[in-house]
């Protein structure tokens, strides 16, 4: 969403919206190389710097940047199960605290499953355009 709002609406700013560069640090690096990938972000920016978040690598087993839908969504189904919340994401927006929407803990806890990034509530469940 943000993505095309910018190529839109760069030029009254003094933009150039066919030369828009991405910039990412850490997970934002791994955010980038998912946008690299991703079939809705495409001609949407023609470079990107990525900075201490490697597209490829990582631990044996535990590669850096996109994963399947398969664990996302298994996660987000455990994280709506603690909350007991059965209505998808509206369910989600609904708790009204915050902080009780957590990583199941052994994901957080066990450094051979811990997450190197965010992104694993599926995009088209959270954004709407």
């Amino acid at each position: 969403v943000a993505l095309r709002w910018l190529k839109a609406n760069v030029a009254p700013f003094g933009g150039d919206p066919g030369n828009v560069m991405l910039f990412g640090q850490s997970s934002g690096s791994y955010a980038i190389c998912t946008l690299c990938v991703a079939p809705a972000a495409a001609g949407l920016f023609s470079k990107v710097a990525l900075q201490s978040g490697p597209c490829l690598g990582g631990p044996p087993g535990r590669g850096w940047g996109p994963v399947t839908s398969i664990s996302p969504s298994a996660i987000a189904r455990e994280v709506m199960a603690q909350l007991n919340v059965t209505s998808g994401i509206e369910g989600l927006r609904a708790v009204r605290d915050a902080t009780r929407v957590q990583w199941p803990s052994r994901y957080m806890h066990d450094l051979d499953v811990a997450p190197y990034f965010s992104a694993y509530f599926p995009d088209d469940a959270v954004v709407r355009s």
